[in-house]
């Protein structure tokens, strides 16, 4: 080591001393932090090993990628193979059989449909009051004063939930007062059978309303579903009273 001051040269190997031997010095502290981290390379150079800061770094960095990989596919496998991934899937499956039938021969289709079909007659309902307060709510949304979520989508929502239970429970009623035998989920089923039409209309009604061309044919839509529910609820009536 040679001091700076006096040019004086001593072996200073473990870093020990601080002060030149000759005339008091201090020695400077980046004296010693630069000669630690020259010592440290050269090591590590020799080695063949990456500096610590560096090494820890980029081996973080580069087994992050691979092990986030492997766990979102994982994740992905396990909700695949879950019950009720499976169970949605098969329902999902199901449903779309029975809807493109009802489709194509809803008359048909609610005269052998039962209770067993009684999920597949909720989830029609349910499609129609998701659909329904879209058509009313989609046209707000482009105006300069919006509606809220809740007045706009949500009580909709509810009513038409109201009107589908008051509907079931109005038709159990009147086949109840002529003396027929009913069942609330027969009728659920064979109603929810009747509109799978009207849900096809709803459906290209919301559609119209999202690509924008005009309220005329999202109306016309809309106006077809609002006389196909009444128009299933007389059939529905007729099929069980006679």
């Amino acid at each position: 080591m040679i001091c700076s001051k006096c040019g004086h040269v001593f072996e200073n190997e473990q870093g020990s001393i601080t002060e030149c031997p000759v005339c008091g010095a201090a020695l400077a502290p980046s004296w010693n932090e630069k000669t630690g981290e020259a010592s440290a390379r050269i090591e590590s150079a020799a080695t063949g090993e990456s500096p610590p800061e560096i090494g820890t770094e980029s081996g973080h960095s580069g087994a992050s990628a691979p092990g986030g990989k492997a766990s979102g596919d994982l994740t992905w496998k396990q909700v695949k193979e879950s019950q009720a991934f499976q169970q949605g899937a098969e329902i999902s499956k199901q449903y779309g059989g029975f809807f493109l039938n009802a489709l194509l021969h809803p008359l048909a289709s609610s005269k052998k449909i039962d209770r067993a079909h009684f999920l597949n007659g909720i989830i029609t309902m349910v499609i129609i009051a998701i659909l329904l307060p879209l058509v009313l709510y989609i046209p707000s949304l482009r105006s300069a004063f919006p509606d809220a979520f809740g007045a706009g989508y949500l009580r909709p929502f509810l009513l038409v939930v109201l009107a589908f239970a008051v509907a079931v429970f109005a038709t159990y009623g009147v086949m109840r007062l002529g003396k027929v035998s009913a069942d609330p989920r027969n009728i659920t089923a064979k109603l929810g059978t009747l509109l799978v039409p009207s849900t096809a209309a709803l459906l290209i009604s919301v559609i119209f309303q999202i690509i924008g061309l005009g309220i005329g044919l999202s109306g016309l839509f809309l106006f077809i579903t609002v006389l196909s529910f009444f128009v299933a609820i007389t059939l529905l009536i007729h099929q069980e009273m006679s």
